[in-house]
């Protein structure tokens, strides 16, 4: 080795290759489709987000940039020279184009590991016959190679942080304006469809509002839409039923000191069970995320002016409902849009309390109008609970019928009673409070 070779820094190239070993990179690079087939096929079977892209176009740009790396490599060696900037801003480009295509930055860098592993590997292969050109490849190529790809590793990395960083602003104004639209401009139907497309909501599909309410303490809401992100990264991938956690197909906004996302009804499922899907993942995202205190779930809505409803009706699912002391974390509007209707009927809900204060003068009968509801309208349980014979019980609710002037075999009169009832219980923890 000269002494060239050893004051030579990687940074300035590898240098002038022996006629013997440029001649053995000449023949590889003439092989170089070979070689980028075998990296594109080692791609999609080792890494987990090559191996997942499905799109034709995509699974052909990937082609071209392993391509492309391996040309720029062999040129590299034959040059002497390190990558051009025109070079660098090429390998640039396909990084930009990771980031749309949902590669994560993790499985980038690992697939250029890969493709250094599988350079060096080649060169290894092709010198082996030939001792004293594999000791000019140990000891003059071998420091470069890591230069080299260190190199790519780097602009690569920039590239797609910066690019990230630009989708993650585009996609912020955009969730911005189409916020703005429901909130402000709801008969802008136009600019609601447009402002979906964008962002890859399907305009006419009903959605349903979540509501999140988080711990006090939990900084979440007060940071940037990105941090939001990053810190309920479990939270939102187990709403949107997957890994990626800012999948497509998701609104969402922060409101009245709520995270709010909307999420869209599966498609070709009925209502029911879209929204049962729906109430599961919302189960498991707070088994999954310690800082989530309860979620609110409203009625799936179309339009702008549906989706501002779900939305409304998905906070007030967790105020009445912590309110009225129903049992578990994850509220539905539906199991409670009977008594927020009541309540917003003055002239009704005076009757209801009216009701509720006739019975509240014999403590007795509240008390087995409650346990005969709890109890599904079941006398031997309702009895049982009460710890009264079911004589008893039933000379109790024929009081009630006689002194509300009600019958307990009428669906409208338990309707009523049921209601009545619940917003009594909703009336006296508002005063506690």
């Amino acid at each position: 080795m000269t002494k060239s070779h050893k004051t030579r820094s990687a940074d300035t190239g590898v240098g002038r290759l022996s006629p013997r070993l440029r001649a053995t990179v000449k023949i590889l690079a003439a092989d170089a489709p070979s070689l980028a087939r075998r990296l594109v096929d080692t791609l999609h079977g080792s890494i987990n987000d090559y191996a997942t892209i499905d799109d034709l176009r995509a699974r052909e740009d990937v082609q071209r940039s392993c391509r492309l790396n391996v040309d720029i490599w062999y040129g590299s060696l034959l040059r002497g020279k390190p990558p051009t900037a025109a070079e660098q801003a090429e390998v640039a480009s396909y990084a930009r184009h990771r980031v749309r295509q949902g590669v994560s930055v993790a499985a980038l860098l690992q697939a250029f590991r890969v493709g250094t592993w599988l350079c060096w590997e080649t060169l290894l292969e092709g010198t082996a016959h030939d001792e004293e050109v594999s000791r000019e490849l140990l000891n003059k190529v071998s420091p470069y190679i890591l230069y080299h790809f260190d190199l790519l590793g780097q602009t690569v990395s920039r590239a797609y942080i910066a690019e990230q960083n630009r989708q993650h602003r585009w996609r912020d104004r955009l969730r911005y304006e189409l916020c703005d639209v429901i909130y402000t401009n709801p008969d802008n139907i136009a600019g609601f469809a447009e402002k979906c497309q964008a962002l890859g909501l399907d305009a006419a599909a009903p959605h349903a509002a979540l509501a999140v309410k988080l711990k006090e303490d939990v900084p979440a809401l007060l940071g940037t839409d990105a941090d939001i992100e990053d810190g309920l990264a479990p939270l939102l991938a187990a709403v949107v039923g997957s890994r990626e956690p800012a999948a497509e197909g998701i609104l969402w906004t922060r409101r009245h000191g709520h995270l709010l996302i909307w999420q869209p009804l599966p498609a070709q499922q009925a209502r029911t069970s879209g929204e049962s899907l729906i109430l599961e993942r919302a189960s498991r995202a707070i088994a999954s995320c310690q800082d989530i205190v309860a979620i609110g779930l409203g009625f799936p809505e179309t339009g702008p002016s549906g989706w501002r409803r779900s939305a409304e009706q998905s906070i007030k699912a967790i105020e009445l409902g912590t309110r009225m002391g129903v049992s578990g974390a994850v509220f539905r509007y539906a199991d409670i849009a009977l008594e927020d209707l009541v309540s917003g009927s003055e002239s009704f809900a005076r009757h209801c309390e009216q009701l509720m204060g006739r019975l509240a003068m014999e403590p007795d009968l509240l008390e087995t109008l409650s346990a005969w509801f709890e109890h599904r309208q079941q006398r031997k349980p309702a009895s049982f609970a009460l710890d009264i014979h079911p004589n008893t019980l039933t000379y109790r609710l024929h009081r009630i019928e006689t002194l509300l002037e009600v019958r307990l075999d009428d669906a409208g009169s338990i309707a009523m009673l049921h209601t009545a009832l619940r917003l009594r219980r909703l009336t006296q923890r508002s005063a506690r409070h």
